[in-house]
């Protein structure tokens, strides 16, 4: 059986409870090992063991992810289409933990599993909410719970996720405008939540001792919590428009894969105007396949915004291009 045969496959909800038990556990002690594999074979003082040790840790990590993270996304897509879920849900799990559980094993310089650092993600609400909705999957039981839900939201939010079909160029500008507005939207709710906690804060001895702090670190937390939402149905919106923009093209959505982190990744090619930044491109090779990948999403996007449709119906539906009326077409 081909591979993708596998992959179109559903998954009940056992087998993707068991990948989700190993994969995880496999995760959180992904930075452990490769810090003790790294120490172990490029220990000392000397300036090369610095160089390889910066080279070998991010390496192994990446290797780990993929070789501990991939059956998970493998076993999390089939579930998702047994709930009759887009695969762009992949964007809140597993992608949504497996990121931060991989740049806190970058960051962190310490080879302790337990107890975690506080700079560890999965000390914050976002990182428990996509796991608690990567448990969710399991408990479900199979059926279509967005495109045929009698609540609108629902509806709704299959409409912004599904990647069947196709898209034109000026649907896709829309989408691309509204998925610009409501980040923007996003950043000045933060600002201003927290200019409005900066208030507060002096004011904290009006309060019992602790009681004012715990109460803006939970306005906090739950501020941080519905940015993380808000900001996960955006990049879930614009991945599936840029899938169904590709389906018009006649291309496969595959290519989406090539860009795992989206638009948002245009903005590490600003790190090219920075010497430093630029610096450290020598010595850690994720800021340079980050830079080489925020460039490659440009050109894409440059690429689906110039670049007419198919005027004929394909394999991924019918034509949305209006008729070419034009002289030269007769």
């Amino acid at each position: 059986m081909k591979f993708l045969d596998l992959w179109q496959g559903r998954t009940g909800r056992l087998p993707y409870l068991a990948a989700l038990i190993i994969s995880s556990a496999a995760i959180v002690v992904l930075p452990f090992i490769a810090g003790t594999i790294t120490m172990a074979y490029a220990a000392g003082m000397d300036p090369a063991m610095a160089i390889v040790r910066a080279l070998l840790r991010p390496l192994l990590l990446g290797i780990g992810l993929l070789v501990m993270g991939g059956p998970l996304v493998f076993f999390a897509r089939r579930r998702l289409r047994e709930l009759g879920l887009s695969g762009v849900w992949l964007l809140l799990f597993p992608i949504g933990p497996l990121q931060m559980l991989f740049a806190f094993g970058i960051a962190s310089a310490s080879l302790g599993v337990w107890p975690l650092p506080t700079t560890s993600p999965v000390t914050g609400l976002p990182f428990w909410f996509e796991m608690a909705f990567g448990a969710l999957l399991a408990v479900l039981p199979s059926g279509d719970y967005l495109e045929h839900s009698p609540k609108k939201i629902l509806r709704f939010a299959h409409f912004a996720t599904t990647c069947e079909g196709r898209l034109g160029r000026q649907t896709f500008l829309l989408h691309l405008s509204i998925s610009l507005g409501l980040i923007l939207a996003i950043v000045l709710g933060q600002m201003i939540i927290i200019g409005v906690l900066g208030i507060f804060s002096p004011i904290r001895g009006l309060a019992r001792p602790g009681a004012q702090s715990i109460s803006i670190s939970m306005l906090a937390g739950a501020a941080a919590l519905a940015s993380a939402l808000l900001t996960g149905f955006v990049m879930m919106f614009v991945t599936a428009s840029t899938i169904r923009r590709l389906h018009d093209l006649n291309q496969k959505g595959w290519w989406i894969i090539l860009f795992p982190f989206g638009l948002p990744s245009v903005l590490t090619l600003t790190f090219l105007a920075n010497p430093l930044m630029l610096a450290s491109l020598l010595i850690n090779p994720f800021t340079a396949l980050s830079i080489v990948q925020g460039l490659g999403c440009l050109i894409l996007l440059i690429w689906l915004l110039s670049k007419r449709g198919s005027d004929l119906d394909n394999t991924y539906g019918l034509s949305v291009n209006p008729p070419d009326l034009s002289p030269s077409s007769a």
